[in-house]
């Protein structure tokens, strides 16, 4: 190597270094490219809520239903003596079928004898008065599904010794019945063929009084009021003679034109009836 050779090395490496420094130089001073930015979105307004009233439940229907009753034969059907209101089996039962069916009950107390009456007038919508279903009863009236039953029974003074049932009920006794009953068409059927006598009562109180009193010689009606009466009045030294002789079932009764109204009943009392509810009441009732 020549001693100019020598001389120029150093120059050209001092270029480089000036070539290399000006592109490191040159990188740095390079503007950054810009990254963009989403525009932020203008949020939109929140909506305000509209208050909506709430959707009222429907009111549930009612529609009156005017019972008659008469209000002589308790525990069936009677007044409490301390306020007068009418009580008992067939009024809590109606009560309880009321509130199935969705009825307003009110109750009028009618003579037995003219309930009939004002059901097919129209001023009843229903009978519950310890009404027995008959074949003669059906022909001109619907009755509800059976309830209760009732049967015919004698009823004799304590001291009595020659009436036993309804088989000795000799000639010349007197029988007391209530009027219209079913209890009046046995008595009836007795005295054709013993030659008995019978007398018929608005009230079945009165007949059980007269025979108290010895002016009648029995009284012939429906077993559950006559068990109660004579249990409730001990001193009317009362008793029953023989057993129940006729096998009878109590239900309400409703006009021929009232058959929708008569599922209606049946409904309810059939869920009284698979709810024990139907048996409590009889229980309350001592029936």
């Amino acid at each position: 190597m020549t001693e100019e050779t020598m001389k120029k090395q150093p120059a050209l490496l001092g270029g480089l270094i000036l070539v290399v420094a000006g592109l490191i130089l040159g990188a740095c001073s390079t503007t950054p490219t810009a990254t963009p930015v989403p525009p932020t979105a203008t949020p939109l307004p929140t909506p305000t809520a509209t208050a909506v009233p709430p959707t009222p439940l429907p009111k549930p229907t009612t529609f009156p239903l005017t019972i008659g009753t008469d209000a002589t034969f308790k525990p069936m059907e009677y007044k409490d003596e301390r306020n007068g209101q009418i009580v008992g089996f067939d009024i809590d039962l109606c009560n309880a079928i009321a509130r199935e069916i969705g009825a307003q009950v009110t109750y009028a107390n009618i003579a037995f004898d003219g309930l009939f009456t004002a059901l097919s007038s129209k001023r009843l919508d229903a009978v519950a008065s310890a009404v027995i279903i008959t074949p003669e009863r059906q022909k001109q009236y619907l009755f509800s599904d059976p309830y209760l039953l009732a049967g015919q029974i004698v009823t004799v003074r304590t001291d009595e010794k020659a009436i036993t049932g309804p088989d000795t009920i000799g000639r010349g006794k007197k029988i007391g019945v209530q009027l219209g009953s079913t209890g009046e068409e046995q008595a009836r059927k007795i005295a054709q063929k013993s030659g008995a006598d019978t007398k018929s009562y608005d009230d079945v109180t009165l007949a059980f009084a007269d025979l108290t009193a010895g002016r009648l010689d029995a009284v012939i009606y429906d077993f559950p009021v006559t068990a109660d009466y004579i249990a409730s009045n001990p001193n009317a030294r009362l008793k029953t003679a023989g057993k129940i002789f006729t096998e009878e079932y109590y239900g309400l009764v409703f006009r021929q034109d009232q058959r929708d109204l008569v599922e209606k009943v049946n409904a309810a009392l059939q869920k009284l009836k698979d709810s024990g509810q139907l048996a409590e009441l009889q229980k309350k009732w001592g029936l």
